[in-house]
């Protein structure tokens, strides 16, 4: 069944291909998974998870890990505010507004910052495996995009670049 590779493994070959980006990788036994993941933009992962799934595959392929999935996901983090123009986008308020509408599958609102760009990450308890799931997602992004309307407005007329994205229960995007 070929030798026993770990998560490790996995993150060494990442590395060696210059991927820096990679916060962690975990392996879910019940759920016989892998879940890379990766710090930075989802833009990021979207336009490499076909490469980081194929390097980690490629890892683990002779290996007794060779039948489990592998997730390319992205690791959340919170950052200090660099400017004060993002102070506007007060997460805090957003996260009681959801409870108070109903969205109860709204676990964290999270918010990432950097010189010129914001992101908003809304971890939630959806599943993304059925349509339900994805239109609740989609509902949820733009009752925050409705919340923030005003705030957005202004710091993108600044040439911050604004995302909103809703997470599931694995960390996956939902849309």
């Amino acid at each position: 069944m070929g030798s026993d590779r770990t998560p490790g493994d996995i993150w060494t070959k990442l590395a060696e291909k210059n991927i820096s980006f990679v916060n962690g990788v975990l392996i879910n036994y019940p759920e016989k998974r892998f879940d890379v993941m990766i710090e930075g933009r989802q833009q990021y992962i979207d336009e490499n998870e076909k490469e980081l799934k194929k390097i980690a595959r490629g890892v683990i392929r002779k290996t007794k890990y060779k039948g489990y999935s592998i997730h390319v996901n992205k690791s959340f983090t919170t950052t200090p505010e660099t400017t004060e123009q993002y102070n506007e986008l007060n997460i805090e308020d957003i996260k009681s507004s959801f409870k108070d509408k109903g969205y109860a599958e709204v676990q964290r609102v999270l918010k990432e910052t950097e010189p010129n760009f914001v992101s908003i990450n809304i971890l939630t308890s959806l599943r993304n495996n059925d349509s339900t799931s994805i239109n609740r997602g989609k509902e949820i992004e733009v009752e925050i995009r409705r919340r923030l309307v005003k705030e957005i407005k202004k710091i993108t007329s600044d040439n911050v670049t604004v995302e909103v994205h809703v997470y599931d229960m694995r960390l996956e995007k939902v849309i």
